[in-house]
């Protein structure tokens, strides 16, 4: 990356038993703050909303403490402080992947443009 450049997210794409999205606690600082739960939260509106909890596409939000662990999550989060995602794809869950894949990373207008709900 050149000086004006700056990493603002990461995403790590994986299969494994189920649908579920491994990210930093709220406490972690990110930029912006709790990028994740919101990210997920303004999903959920627009998806699977009548489950309890919300699930953004149907993925399960797992935050997990930054750890030792050589994973890229913790890796970009030590290394850059940017929020880092772990989307792992159930094995099993069939078409539903691609439309689910497009929610969570492209979202509406709104989150391309790198505005979320409360901005």
């Amino acid at each position: 990356m050149g000086a004006s450049e700056k990493l603002r997210l990461m995403l790590d794409f994986h299969s494994t038993n189920r649908d579920v999205l491994y990210v930093q606690l709220d406490e972690d600082a990110t930029e912006p703050p709790a990028f994740a739960t919101r990210w997920m939260h303004n999903i959920a509106k627009r998806s699977y909303a009548n489950e309890d909890p919300p699930r953004a596409a149907g993925y399960e939000l797992a935050p997990r403490p930054t750890s030792d662990l050589g994973t890229s999550k913790n890796y970009f989060y030590r290394e850059y402080g940017v929020p880092s995602i772990t989307f792992e794809t159930g094995d099993n869950s069939g078409s539903r992947v691609a439309e689910a894949k497009d929610v969570v990373v492209c979202g509406s207008d709104d989150r391309r443009a790198g505005r979320l709900d409360g901005d």
